[in-house]
């Protein structure tokens, strides 16, 4: 169906540790992250920049194909998951079609796309990809809060302090922070 070759796109490796991590304000949870084979080959991940689930019409329409992943793999979690994957995504490819349909482009699959799409989401599953430990800051710093204050007030530069704090912690702990906005709230001397 498909005789393409896989493109894979490995610009998440420029995003930070966690490259599809992203929890916005006000959010109990991160947006939901996922590896995306489009129609024409295209191996990506991301995170959906959307609340509440939205996908695009392509996506909805199974043009172009998701499937969730773990929002709190790292760099090298990626590239092994996408390594492993290559092989599976390239014969989901050519068991993949494109077709008008009623006025839109759909994607059709064939059984054995399928069969391969089940086999990708049970790799996917398996846990066995390099993640992070994610942690509230303002939970994770509380036992030195008081020190932290401190350093915080100090420092010239708010932002640069707070993320020097959160690479300290992903270096030396192995554990992102975030909700920093909330932590800051914190920090930042109350109002008379």
């Amino acid at each position: 169906m498909n005789d393409d070759t896989l493109t894979i796109k490995r610009s998440y490796r420029d995003r930070g540790p966690l490259p599809v991590y992203m929890q916005y304000n006000g959010q109990n949870r991160p947006q939901p992250a996922y590896l995306q084979l489009d129609a024409d080959g295209t191996v990506s991940v991301d995170y959906s920049g959307e609340v509440g689930g939205a996908v695009p019409m392509r996506v909805w329409n199974g043009v172009d194909i998701r499937w969730t992943i773990p929002p709190e793999l790292t760099v090298a979690g990626i590239d092994e998951l996408i390594n492993a994957l290559a092989p599976l995504l390239a014969e989901f490819h050519e068991h993949h079609a494109v077709e008008w349909d009623d006025g839109n482009q759909v994607g059709r699959m064939d059984t054995r796309a399928r069969e391969i799409g089940e086999d990708i989401t049970a790799v996917i599953e398996s846990g066995e990809w390099e993640a992070a430990n994610v942690a509230d800051a303002a939970d994770w710093c509380a036992p030195v809060l008081d020190e932290i204050r401190e350093d915080y007030r100090r420092a010239s530069d708010k932002d640069a302090y707070l993320d020097a704090l959160r690479e300290e912690e992903y270096a030396r702990n192995g554990v992102f922070l975030v909700g920093l906005n909330a932590l800051r709230r914190d920090l930042e001397p109350e109002a008379e």
